[in-house]
């Protein structure tokens, strides 16, 4: 629905004949799919009006942090002139009352708003910086890490305080890290496995990194005392985490070790699924989630092929512990052609074009093109067991780990 608006906005604009192509794809391209759902008409039409030649993110771009969007270039500037980001400022600090109190709930106030009323908290007011110093024609962001507001001076960011003490230019080093691969974790991902840190007056906090550890590092970060936090998480709830303080020196790399424990008892999460993907029961006209199938708690999904041996293998490894299965009494999906016999609580179905087998393998970080995929997964969406392929110990794997969950 939301790219959908955003498509509409993009479509009159262009029909419009407002700005070249080029430019306008350009403008589109550096919307967030959020901004898809909030873009309108006006807002394009107003960047388009203030973008001058080809088209920069910094300068151009109506999106500054997690504000609404609303027009803002052809109305903030006028009746004003600055040279420089540092004119800028000093005029925001003589101009823009700092109010905390008025905005308990620290929504964003858009540009517009901040000049009409010349009053905003902290983050509004560095959200207005920003959108007057592209108004402007003044490189300038919310640093999407750290959460400062920055200018560009030359090839560096500058951080602005507004008369507040801070240091503008950090010095900065170079993080690296060590990383040795766990069963079912070749590369760690921000956020979903671990968390950098900066350590500030005795409080960690966290920085807003995302994807995976070979993608991110070595990076450059200010000089300073950091935290990485790592966590490998079970199936009971609990979680194995280890923490890692050191010290980033200016000028120079800095190596830490990544390290996700495992478990020496107790059943690991391994991946994610989601338990609302749809598959079509046997005998039924209509898809439905795995969930209302399944259930709460624990269950089994087998996404079989047809006579292909890997499958046939693992249909007899599964018929060699029905009476197991049938014992622990949770629900066991299973797609594709092949049936194993003798399962009380199996639910038979069709895995629509292979959502569910991409689905797991996906979650588990392994190719999604081979069958038999096997998992034990709960109703929260982890997975606790992984196979794929041919595997002469599934029953017994699968016995193992039922019975330590």
């Amino acid at each position: 629905e939301g790219r959908a608006r955003g498509n509409l906005a993009l479509t009159r604009v262009r029909q419009a004949r407002l700005a070249d192509d080029a430019k306008l794809q350009a403008l589109y391209n550096s919307l967030s799919r959020k901004d898809l759902g909030d873009v309108t008409e006006d807002v394009l039409v107003d960047a388009l009006a203030h973008s001058k030649g080809e088209f920069r993110r910094y300068v151009d771009a109506p999106r500054i942090e997690n504000e609404a969007l609303r027009p803002y270039f052809g109305t903030i500037g006028r009746g004003l002139r600055f040279g420089s980001p540092a004119e800028i400022a000093a005029w925001v600090t003589d101009n823009i009352r700092l109010d905390e109190a008025g905005n308990p709930q620290h929504l964003r106030i858009p540009p517009a708003a901040v000049r009409e009323s010349r009053s905003a908290d902290r983050l509004s007011r560095g959200i207005f910086f920003v959108a007057m110093c592209r108004t402007f024609g003044f490189e300038a962001r919310i640093d999407p890490v750290t959460g400062r507001t920055q200018y560009r001076e030359g090839e560096r960011w500058v951080n602005e305080y507004f008369g507040e003490p801070g240091e503008r230019i950090l010095p900065q080093g170079t993080l690296g890290v060590r990383y040795t691969p766990v069963k079912y974790l070749d590369d760690p991902e921000a956020e979903r496995h671990f968390t950098l840190s900066r350590v500030e007056d005795g409080t960690a906090k966290v920085l807003s990194y995302m994807g995976p550890a070979s993608r991110l590092f070595p990076l450059q970060v200010d000089e300073g005392y950091y935290l990485l936090t790592s966590g490998t998480r079970m199936a009971d709830g609990s979680v194995l985490a280890h923490l890692e303080f050191f010290p980033v020196a200016a000028n120079a790399r800095t190596d830490v070790d990544l390290v996700m424990r495992t478990a020496g008892g107790g059943v690991s999460v391994i991946g994610t699924m989601d338990a609302e993907q749809r598959f079509l029961p046997e005998k039924e006209s209509a898809e439905v989630s795995l969930l209302s199938r399944t259930g709460r708690g624990y269950f089994l999904v087998a996404a079989l092929g047809g006579k292909d041996e890997p499958t046939n293998h693992a249909v007899r490894q599964l018929e060699g512990i029905k009476d197991y299965l049938n014992a622990w009494g949770r629900p066991v999906v299973v797609t594709g052609s092949a049936r194993p016999k003798g399962l009380q609580n199996a639910v038979f179905g069709t895995d629509t074009d292979g959502k569910i087998a991409k689905m797991l393998a996906a979650g588990c970080r392994s190719d999604a093109t081979t069958l038999p995929v096997v998992a034990l997964c709960d109703s929260f969406g982890r997975i606790v067991y992984f196979s794929q392929g041919y595997n002469t110990s599934l029953g017994e794997d699968l016995k193992r780990v039922i019975d330590e969950l």
